[in-house]
């Protein structure tokens, strides 16, 4: 799961544990992914200025979860909200894939728990087994992962890739819905 299921979880351990540590109701807010180093563009000579700063900006724009409240997205970027991934509609509200009202963050809590149970029921019952996703050469957890050569796991020993396609942010939300019915 990723980077992607480390910052919800401690996302949703501090909603639940924060107000023990902080002495107020916490209430989870987003998770946003920042680039951790400069982000270079690539430029001819001559290209306008204007032009690289707004490829600049472009690649420097977050990715995440934001809650759909306004008062939520001004406090995380006062102004132009050019690093949040919403745009400003008509009305002067705020659209975006990003945003999650409050019952699907919700929801979520209750899949990565449950996603969480799961992992501890195999490890507990002694399934190790290597079971990487692949969604092709350039991305695969195998190209992260530091046990690679030790688990030696490949085509050649039987193994079989676990294909993981990417969904739009509707899917996925379709899908942890089904489960919350599901119970």
């Amino acid at each position: 799961y990723g980077m992607g299921m480390q910052m919800l979880i401690y996302l949703f351990v501090l909603s639940r544990h924060g107000e023990k540590r902080y002495g107020m109701e916490v209430v989870p807010a987003g998770v946003l992914y920042t680039p951790a180093r400069d982000v270079l563009i690539a430029a001819d000579r001559g290209d306008d200025p204007e032009k690289i700063r707004a490829k600049r900006e472009k690649k420097l724009l977050r990715s995440g979860l934001i809650l759909d409240d306004p008062d939520v997205v001004d406090a995380m970027e006062k102004g132009s909200h050019k690093y949040l991934p919403v745009k400003v509609t008509k009305t002067g509200g705020y659209a975006g894939d990003c945003l999650a009202s409050a019952e699907r963050l919700g929801k979520l809590s209750n899949h990565v728990d449950a996603v969480l149970l799961e992992m501890g029921r195999e490890i507990t019952s002694g399934v190790v087994d290597a079971d990487p996703y692949y969604r092709g050469p350039d991305e695969n957890a195998c190209l992260y992962c530091d046990y690679c050569e030790a688990c030696r796991f490949g085509e050649k020993s039987g193994d079989k890739k676990r294909y993981l396609t990417k969904l739009k942010p509707g899917e996925a939300w379709e899908k942890i819905e089904e489960e919350c019915a599901d119970g």
